[in-house]
């Protein structure tokens, strides 16, 4: 038996997110805001030669569900930035809706800990979901908040969009499996996948990596190249001298301002 050929695998893999429609869902996501005070804000003008891209953006969205029209006194302009790869990214911005917005406090993972953690693994696999922000359902009674304003009128997601201020704490995309032997890793693979499949979630597979001795993960590569000369890490060194730049600059900036309030006084 292949790993390919184990359960939780085979049926991760043979329903992966297609080009056009159809993405996974998850659990309903409680979403907050402090005051029961609309936030509307202006329509910004879209210009005219991205006009149609955001049409056809707009009708991928709605035919999948993502979103719906909207008829309430919640409203957030757009914003339009290109991917790398040339298409185009609606964003909407949501900063006066998160100044209203009850913050999650749940932690985000620190860099260096995850690194750390790392360290002697001797497998890895990577895992992109498809489109990750909108596999996670929003809470039926807070869609209205996310309310948007477009040339085609006002909408709002059924599924988290990208941009609230609690919405990185609530979904991380990227998954690393790591583990220190062969049929440790597959039993982490399956362990991991067990639940995507039971709730659905879609992997993008052109994205995904399995099984690599070495692999590229948030910028850097693992396993980690020692040093030999001095037993550290190159990242370890890059990193603290990385941490002592910014508290340099920390003190320079916090001087400035002290020379320009003597300045004023």
């Amino acid at each position: 038996m292949t790993i390919f050929d184990r359960p939780a695998l085979r049926r991760a893999t043979s329903f992966p997110a297609p080009s056009g429609l159809c993405l996974g869902c998850s659990r309903g996501l409680a979403f907050f805001v402090a005051r029961r005070v609309p936030v509307a804000l202006p329509y910004r003008r879209v210009p005219p030669h991205q006009l149609k891209e955001v049409q056809d953006h707009i009708k991928d969205l709605l035919d999948q569900k993502v979103i719906v029209e909207s008829h309430n006194a919640y409203a957030a302009p757009i914003v339009i930035v290109r991917k790398k790869d040339g298409s185009v990214r609606l964003c909407v911005d949501y900063r006066r809706l998160n100044e209203k917005t009850v913050k999650d406090a749940y932690p985000l993972p620190r860099i260096q800990e995850s690194f750390d953690a790392l360290v002697g693994a001797q497998y890895f696999s990577t895992l992109d979901l498809a489109s990750g922000y909108h596999q996670m359902a929003m809470h039926p009674d807070d869609r209205h908040k996310t309310a948007f304003l477009t040339p085609m009128g006002l909408f709002e997601y059924t599924r988290m969009p990208m941009g609230l201020t609690s919405a990185p704490a609530t979904f991380q995309r990227h998954l690393l499996v790591y583990s220190k032997t062969f049929d440790e890793h597959v039993e982490h693979l399956d362990r991991l996948l067990g639940p995507i499949v039971e709730t659905v979630l879609k992997l993008r597979l052109d994205k995904c990596q399995f099984l690599r001795r070495e692999v590229t993960y948030l910028g850097h590569t693992f396993p980690r190249k020692v040093n030999e000369s001095s037993g550290e890490t190159t990242l370890t060194l890059t990193n603290s001298y990385r941490r002592l730049m910014k508290y340099r600059q920390s003190l320079d900036d916090r001087e400035d301002v002290g020379h320009g309030d003597r300045g004023s006084g």
